[in-house]
């Protein structure tokens, strides 16, 4: 594939990404939420998963073991609940393939509205066809693009932390900061509850004592991701029509 040069200009930039939104335009019409947060960072939550551990000092879990636990919470959560976003991409040369490297963490592609005016956007918007494949957008239109237009791709992507993989924003909504501790503090007793099985440890827990509250924490996490899932699916309209 001939992957045509593209760049993500910003009519309002999100932190800490490459995107850009577009102020002052149409209705969104997805529902997408301005999910946007820079109240908590790594260094904050690490120390309220180290808080729920009883591990405050950090001398069973270490730096390396508690991110990695946050990073599969983040993970998790994303799978349920992504971060909604929009780009505007201007093609800076003839063609229908579109490069959406720029999207960090992007997950996947919704849809895409082509061509597309952000000083007039037309309504209702003209949705297209399209494939998405290894971080390339193919239109499936006719005639073929040409540079100077611009298209505008709604997609979600996996949550970011300040800090957490070079994130420089959290893109989290705050109510659900304590879940992801919530989940990360189950995932971390649960790895060490596996790698202590034999070893002498400063906490006098066992493994099975770290089995059975990494569980209850699990659970909890479970449950709390399936409601965060299906309040987000009453948020959402459905689908539209290709025009």
């Amino acid at each position: 594939h001939l992957r045509l040069p593209n760049r993500c200009l910003a009519r309002k930039k999100v932190p800490g990404t490459s995107l850009s939104r577009c102020a002052g335009a149409e209705p969104n019409p997805a529902g997408y939420l301005d999910r946007r947060s820079t109240h908590m960072d790594l260094e904050e939550m690490r120390a309220n998963v180290a808080a729920d551990l009883d591990d405050a000092g950090g001398d069973i879990w270490s730096s390396v073991e508690l991110d990695r636990a946050i990073r599969r919470a983040l993970r998790e959560y994303s799978a349920v609940c992504p971060h909604r976003l929009d780009a505007l991409i201007e093609l800076e040369a003839d063609g229908r393939e579109v490069s959406l490297s720029a999207i960090d963490g992007l997950a996947g592609v919704e849809r895409v509205c082509y061509p597309y005016d952000a000083a007039a956007p037309e309504w209702p918007p003209r949705w297209r066809e399209f494939e998405h494949r290894a971080g390339v957008l193919t239109l499936m239109v006719s005639p073929m693009p040409t540079a100077g237009e611009w298209v505008r791709v709604y997609c979600w992507a996996l949550h970011a932390l300040d800090g957490l993989d070079d994130a420089t924003a959290t893109t989290l909504p705050p109510a659900d900061e304590e879940l992801i501790a919530l989940g990360a503090a189950g995932y971390a007793a649960l790895e060490k509850s596996r790698a202590a099985v034999g070893q002498v440890n400063v906490s006098g827990y066992t493994p099975l004592h770290w089995a059975e509250w990494a569980e209850r924490r699990l659970t909890a996490f479970a449950e709390r991701l399936a409601e965060v899932g299906r309040q987000q699916a009453g948020r959402e309209s459905g689908p539209v029509a290709m025009r």
